[in-house]
Formats: C-alpha cells, structure tokens, sequence
C-alpha cells in the first residue's frame, strides 16, 4: 500500500501558516515520507485555468526529481443544481481536471475500477 498527502490539507484553512504551492507540497511529501500527493482541483492548488500542459509537465518533473507520485486531482464537484447551465459548468470543469490529471501523468490503479484486481 502506498500513502499519499492530500494537498487540501495545506490550502491555508486548518492551520496556522500560509497555503504551500505544489512544488512545496511535493517537498512536504517527501520529507514526511509520504508516498505521493493527490491535488485538490481548486485554487490555489488545482485549478486547470492555472495548469496549462506544460506547466503540469513541470512539476511532473519536479514530482519525479523528488521520488513523489501525482495520484490524482479531486474533482469537488456538485451535479445537483437545479441550474442546466451550473450543471454544464460543472462538466466542462471535471473536464479540464481530467485533462490536468492526465498532463501531472497520474494514472489509475486496477484496484479503483470496478472488477480491476
């Protein structure tokens, strides 16, 4: 089993300190010995609007050059608005995520999908 640092925990909210940016949280990670981080999909952490691809690539890089894995980016999505338009927006977010996590190189594990081993 790996373990990662969910980087929600470092946006500045529940403790004392201002908000670590990704390529502090890959240090976080590493010096904690977690395994990997997973990217909260909202600022200041993981919003697509602010990762273009190459700057995910980056820190891609960055990941690697400090033995971190990108797990995955949360999505914190909310389908239920009454809203069609809400609704779309919120489509077209989760969207971007998915093209965000893909350009980090996360990659998903057999045991998340249904019948994987």
């Amino acid at each position: 089993m790996k373990v990662g640092l969910y980087s929600i925990t470092y946006l500045g909210l529940w403790y004392r300190g201002e908000a670590l940016t990704l390529p502090q949280m890959i240090t976080r990670a590493r010096q904690y010995g977690y395994d990997g981080i997973e990217i909260d999909g909202k600022r200041p952490h993981g919003n697509p609007l602010d990762w273009p691809t190459a700057r995910c690539r980056d820190l891609r890089s960055r990941a690697d050059g400090e033995c971190v894995e990108i797990y995955a980016v949360a999505a914190n999505n909310d389908f239920s608005n009454p809203v069609p338009e809400v609704r779309e927006s919120q489509i077209c977010m989760v969207r971007d995520l998915i093209r965000m996590t893909a350009d980090f190189g996360a990659r998903p594990s057999a045991c998340s999908w249904p019948g994987g081993a």
